[in-house]
């Protein structure tokens, strides 16, 4: 996720590509990483350039990290790790002065301080100069395509994709819906060939929710069941030397009672080591929250709001960071129905509570969902019923172990929308997306929708389901993995199963 500019040299040449070139301009500042085979279409179409001599920018150089070569031609500069096309006589370099470096994703980008020019594009032929534009045009989107899943047999009553959680590689995403006479939850991976179920457990439990989380690895996930008819519990699955299993017995709280909805969400940092159960009917609707140490010999904390009031409803919604130092909980009904959120720190093996989070003036639910960066230093709070149903995300950061409010986005929702009802944000906190499956489509229709915040958090793009219908509820649930860079759209109201979308 680059910021880059191109450099341009005043000459007649330039004028003939005006157009081109100021489109470029304008889409050269990416959102999203390109791949590996990206470059390499961009180096072949590189080398094919034949007028790329000559000095490229203001300062009398080529572009950073671009050298002139004795006959003239433009390659980039040579270093260890190289990886090169002899042919055609381009090298990339890989080393740690380079402009050029893989992510932590495996993609190549450019160094932020890099510049390209814009004669770079002009020996192309009219063919690849489109494919260029045509990379450029959309390096700042979610590839419209889907990639598909496998089939789903017995699946969940028309609900599946209710509830989905990556893990931090997203190599492994855990799905499930809503209830049903039988209700499964499937483990799914990612191989070469696509994804394939590599596990799934049964349940009949009746609960009104069933939310997941999994852990940084993917080896351990967690279903909360918020079973009206009891307190609620969670269980546990882990795989151990390859075999995965499920716990039988349901977790509980210590000195629960029924009603309480324990496990009305549920978040879990990278390690495993700590798990956050949200209760929001415990005591008369105030709510509490409980802290999990340790799976297997479990300690439980529990935190409550100070001065609470009935239908406060904390923990509604839970997150905890990757790093398992900050968690935060939701009291959407606190303060009239305008909500609150709440931030704990960790500090050795104290745990420290902030001064709680609302917006200014009159809000709607605040707190309705959560999110919070691998650092546990950015969170994202949804309020999906403010301004006539509109909606809005709020961001904050923590500066000095501070929360300070950064910004209020509300993309291009409608009234009526719910904008917010669902938000992810990814491990760096650049990228952020936001769904609802009240969202609409291009036709005023009902379908769901997603909004994706790319660099800096900058507006980019609506998402749809192509084959969206009336209810089809896409964006019931979101996930990121990959460094943002996969999105994750659940649409449990879709065909006889519920569909899960994946975008890159």
């Amino acid at each position: 996720m680059m910021n880059r500019n191109i450099m341009m040299k005043t000459t007649e040449t330039l004028k003939a590509i005006r157009s081109l070139s100021q489109d470029l301009k304008e889409r050269f500042s990416l959102s999203s990483t390109p791949t590996e085979e990206d470059y390499a279409r961009l180096v072949d179409m590189s080398a094919m350039a034949k007028t790329c001599a000559g000095h490229f920018s203001d300062d009398g150089k080529p572009g950073a990290g671009l050298i002139e070569q004795d006959d003239g031609r433009l390659a980039i500069a040579a270093g260890p790790g190289v990886v090169s096309s002899p042919e055609k006589g381009i090298t990339l370099n890989i080393d740690e002065e380079s402009p050029l470096y893989f992510d932590d994703d495996g993609g190549l980008a450019i160094n932020p301080t890099q510049k390209l020019s814009v004669e770079f594009f002009e020996g192309l032929s009219q063919e690849n100069k489109g494919h260029l534009f045509n990379w450029f045009n959309n390096a700042d989107k979610m590839d419209p395509s889907v990639t598909p899943l496998p089939e789903f047999t017995q699946a969940n009553s028309n609900t599946l994709g209710s509830e989905i959680a990556f893990s931090r590689d997203g190599l492994r995403l855990v799905v499930g819906g809503k209830p049903g006479s039988i209700f499964r939850t499937y483990l799914l991976e990612r191989n070469p060939e696509g994804w394939s179920i590599i596990y799934h457990v049964a349940h009949d439990n009746l609960s009104t929710r069933r939310p997941l989380c999994i852990n940084g690895n993917g080896d351990i996930f967690i279903i909360g069941f918020n079973n009206t008819s009891d307190m609620g519990g969670y269980r546990i699955s882990r795989e151990q030397e390859g075999e995965w299993q499920t716990l039988e017995s349901m977790q509980k709280p210590a000195n629960g009672a029924i009603g309480m909805f324990y496990a009305n969400s549920v978040s879990m940092d990278s390690s495993g080591d700590y798990l956050v159960v949200g209760s929001p009917g415990h005591e008369d609707n105030k709510g509490s929250c409980f802290l999990i140490r340790g799976l297997d010999n479990r300690s439980e904390q529990r935190f409550t709001l100070p001065l609470p009031v009935a239908n406060d409803s904390f923990g509604t919604e839970v997150c905890i960071s990757a790093d398992g130092r900050t968690f935060v909980a939701s009291a959407p009904g606190r303060n009239d129905d305008n909500g609150e959120v709440t931030v704990w720190q960790r500090f050795g093996e104290k745990w420290v509570m902030h001064p709680p989070l609302s917006p200014d003036g009159v809000a709607g639910k605040f707190g309705a969902s959560l999110s919070l960066n691998n650092a546990g230093d950015m969170l994202a709070v949804g309020c999906p019923e403010e301004e006539a149903r509109r909606g809005a995300v709020y961001l904050y950061h923590r500066c000095n172990n501070k929360w300070e409010f950064r910004a209020k986005l509300t993309g291009d929702a409608s009234e009526g929308e719910q904008f917010g009802l669902r938000v992810a944000l990814s491990g760096d906190g650049g990228t952020l997306a936001v769904s609802s499956p009240v969202g609409k489509n291009k036709d005023g229709i009902v379908t769901g929708a997603a909004w994706w915040f790319g660099e800096d958090l900058k507006f980019r793009q609506r998402l749809l389901a192509e084959d969206g219908m009336v209810n089809h509820r896409f964006g019931q649930s979101i996930a990121l993995g990959r460094g943002g860079n996969l999105l994750a759209i659940g649409a449990p109201g879709a065909a006889d199963t519920g569909k899960v979308y994946i975008y890159e």
